[in-house]
């Protein structure tokens, strides 16, 4: 056992492991405890899946109504957890699946140095 995982530390994890999120235990457990890591322990303590968090329903934007067609598909929280719902708000443009807030973290701009290199490459130059 590492020491990061002592006698305590596993009790609790056993405690809350069917009521609560991997993410929620980690933060439960203390500073350097991640979910994946919750996630690990348990399956080496041989805890039972939580099958039921998979099929939990997409909320929409903080009403919990489903995305309406079209909006923003950025996903906002863990998607096991119950809050978790899609963004929903209107696209920046169609065939673009985020709103302006999320392109903006998405997609980045091009550098002058990579359109130079598109550029060449569509004239025939080398690249």
């Amino acid at each position: 056992m590492s020491d990061a995982w002592k006698t305590d530390k596993e009790a609790l994890l056993r405690h809350h492991w069917m009521d609560k999120t991997a993410s929620a235990i980690a933060d439960l457990l203390g500073p350097g405890f991640t979910r994946s890591m919750v996630l690990g322990k348990a399956r080496r303590l041989g805890l039972p899946p939580k099958s039921g968090r998979k099929s939990a329903p997409i909320k929409g934007p903080r009403d919990g109504r489903r995305n309406k067609e079209g909006g923003c598909q950025f996903p906002v929280g863990n998607p096991g957890d119950s809050d978790f719902y899609f963004c929903g708000a209107e696209v920046m443009a169609p065939g673009k699946p985020y709103c302006a807030t999320h392109c903006r973290i998405c997609y980045r701009a091009k550098t002058d140095k990579e359109e130079e290199r598109l550029r060449l490459a569509v004239v025939g130059g080398k690249v």
